[in-house]
């Protein structure tokens, strides 16, 4: 079922690239195209001093290179034991990059188009940013070619594929996870799982597609990006550095890679045990002050729906903690201080002890 996952994902990742080439040349075909580059490529400085901003930037940034979900791990366990992967991060990052920048571009080559039309300001249709932008203010701009309907229908199907895409890898994570924790799940579960899986995340859609959708889309974008992703972030990278061991990580990768290169042991060490922390602190800092209640339209959500929110924010962590707080109960031992306790519990052998205990 994994290689069928990779034959669909073939399509659904190089169609959006495919055609966001050709609307970048119909784009620069347009008029009013010039403005929408130039308001792209016009930074407002003075906006960096904007807390909410940093704090977007960087969940943007998480969002796009799939980072914390796991997704990246979960694939990367299909690989040869020996297999490059120091290569596939640069290659993806760049690739990531590319298309972000490519992206952008294309958004405000028809924004300027729609500009111009309209005879409106580009910064007036952003007055709503998120779901909005995509589909009211960029679909202003391709209502205005000839074949508008064509080129409303591409754009769409590219959305779809890469909302597809997206659930692919999200739904295969979740299930991957299932497996390395309970296998008899991959052998006899496979397909009763994935179809719990989606039928379940389709129930939990439906209410976003509703009239009052739209907020429930905006609050949950909030509370589990601005918050959720940056803590994981850092509790990943202080886990990998200062529990595990940085250096126990640098030999694991050297015995998978079978070589040691010292210019990339030293990125590692700076990065994972320095500015990756200090980063998300500062991203956690910049959320925190830049915290506003969510709003989409001049609305803001009720008292009851913040409390959805951080309710959306505390449950993983509960999550968490409470099963630390259990495997550290089951391996006190008195000669030990909580150093070597978080080492012994971070073996990846002692996940499927908690497993048994819940189901035997």
């Amino acid at each position: 079922m994994f290689l069928l996952l990779l034959q669909v994902a073939y399509v659904t990742v190089t169609f959006p690239t495919v055609l966001l080439l050709i609307l970048l040349v119909q784009g620069t075909r347009l008029e009013g195209h010039v403005e929408g580059i130039t308001f792209f490529l016009d930074a407002d400085w003075s906006k960096l001093s904007d807390m909410s901003i940093w704090s977007s930037a960087a969940t943007q940034a998480m969002y796009s290179l799939g980072i914390v979900f796991g997704s990246h791990l979960a694939m990367a366990s299909y690989n040869n034991f020996r297999h490059n992967l120091t290569r596939d991060v640069i290659i993806v990052t760049l690739a990531n990059t590319v298309t972000s920048i490519l992206s952008g571009f294309v958004v405000f080559l028809f924004l300027g188009h729609a500009s111009y039309r309209l005879n409106k300001p580009i910064d007036k249709l952003l007055e709503n940013p998120g779901p909005s932008l995509l589909f009211v203010s960029y679909i202003q701009g391709i209502s205005k070619l000839q074949g508008s309907a064509v080129w409303a229908c591409l754009f769409f199907l590219m959305v779809l594929t890469l909302a597809l895409d997206s659930a692919f890898i999200m739904a295969w994570t979740i299930h991957q996870a299932i497996i390395d924790v309970i296998p008899k799940v991959k052998k006899r579960w496979t397909v009763i799982s994935l179809t719990t899986m989606c039928s379940l995340s389709f129930l939990l859609g439906v209410p976003l597609v509703t009239e009052g959708g739209i907020h429930m889309i905006v609050l949950l974008d909030q509370y589990t990006s601005n918050f959720s992703l940056t803590l994981f972030l850092l509790l990943e990278s202080l886990s990998v550095c200062y529990i595990y061991g940085l250096a126990n990580f640098l030999k694991d990768m050297e015995m998978m890679l079978g070589q040691r290169s010292k210019i990339v042991a030293w990125y590692f060490r700076i990065t994972w045990s320095v500015t990756s922390p200090a980063f998300c602190v500062f991203i956690f800092i910049a959320s925190a002050i830049g915290y506003s209640k969510s709003s989409y339209g001049g609305v803001e959500i009720s008292t009851g729906g913040e409390v959805i929110g951080w309710l959306v924010i505390l449950t993983p962590f509960v999550m968490m903690i409470s099963y630390m707080v259990f495997l550290l109960y089951k391996h006190r031992k008195p000669e030990k201080n909580i150093s070597s306790l978080l080492q012994t519990v971070s073996m990846p052998c002692e996940v499927n002890y908690f497993i048994k205990a819940c189901f035997n």
